[in-house]
Order: C-alpha cells, then sequence, then structure tokens
C-alpha cells in the first residue's frame, strides 16, 4: 500500500470500504496529528481523544471526500473541527463547574484547578461529574453507562458537587501544580 498516494488510498477506501488503505492512511497521519492536537489542546488525553475522534469522522464522512482534492487538508480540516470542538465541551464543562460546583457567582480558584478538584473525588463521583459534565450526556445516558439508576446517578452527581463546594471554600483550598 506504501506506493499509493493517500488520494489513491483514500479512493480506494471509500470505493471498497477496505480496511487495508484506511490502515495505511492512518499510520501515516496518525503521528502529525498527535502533533497537531496536542499543540491545540494542550493535553495528552484530550489530544489521543481528538485524533481518534477525527479517523472516526473520516470513516463516516468518506462519500463526502473529493477524490480530486488532497487528502491532507481535507484531514486537518476534519481534526480542527474536532479540536475546537473539545475546547468548547472544556469550556462548557469549566463554566458549569465554577457556576454549579463552585462558588455562587465567584471561583476563587483558576479554572484548571477547578477540574483538578474533580479528580480527588470519589471514583463513583468523578465518572458521574466526567460523563454528565464532560461528555455532556443526560442523567438517563450517564446512568445507563455507569450501570445504575437515574436517581443513583443524580445522588452521586448532589454529592460530588457539595463536596466540590465544601473544598473550594476551605481557606487551604490551592491548585496542585
Amino acid at each position: 500500500m506504501s506506493e499509493f498516494t493517500d488520494e489513491e488510498l483514500m479512493a480506494r477506501f471509500v470505493k471498497a470500504l477496505d480496511e487495508e488503505p484506511f490502515q495505511e492512511l492512518a499510520s501515516r497521519y496518525v503521528d502529525r496529528a498527535h502533533a497537531v492536537a496536542s499543540a491545540v489542546l494542550h493535553n495528552r488525553t484530550e489530544a489521543e481523544d481528538a485524533v481518534q475522534e477525527a479517523f472516526l469522522r473520516v470513516i463516516r464522512s468518506r462519500r463526502r471526500y473529493a477524490p480530486d482534492r488532497a487528502f491532507s487538508p481535507w484531514f486537518y480540516t476534519i481534526l480542527r473541527n474536532v479540536c475546537r470542538d473539545v475546547q468548547r465541551k472544556r469550556k462548557r464543562r469549566e463554566q458549569f463547574l465554577r457556576e454549579q460546583a463552585l462558588t455562587v457567582g465567584h471561583c476563587p480558584l483558576p479554572e484548571t484547578a477547578c477540574w483538578d478538584l474533580v479528580e480527588e473525588l470519589p471514583l463513583p463521583q468523578q465518572r458521574v461529574l466526567q460523563l454528565k459534565i464532560g461528555q455532556g450526556l443526560t442523567f438517563g445516558e450517564t446512568a445507563a453507562a455507569l450501570g445504575c439508576t437515574v436517581e443513583a446517578a443524580k445522588k452521586r452527581a448532589q454529592r460530588a458537587l457539595k463536596r466540590l463546594r465544601e473544598k473550594v471554600a476551605e481557606p487551604t483550598s490551592t491548585p496542585r501544580p
């Protein structure tokens, strides 16, 4: 497969939904995609997720690829859009934490410290907030993902938010390095 251009590989993938040309494309782009996503997001885990999502979007939108155009700009446009989605989701998550979990009207900690505090919660409470806030799931979806009832998911979220408020109210609360 290495003798084919990116465009030829994508054309073969679109035509036959053949895994081999897609795997070759992915191997050609994965390292550069990680570098781009890391530079944009400044977070290794989010960058890895963004690259995976970008490749999934390539698969899902393969029929929209124009074979007479270069693959590289098309792929990086998808990756850039995924990174923007991640940034928007992160901003919404941090905003929610400031508004709901911390103090009314004023967060005494930097935004990054807010999410660090979530990581100090018991694991069941962390998972609820990660799914509900981080991923934007409903309580029903969160409960299904965690294998608990909707009421249990709501109760875990309530306890988590209460603990976060208490942590922020402590005079010794400082962000972790």
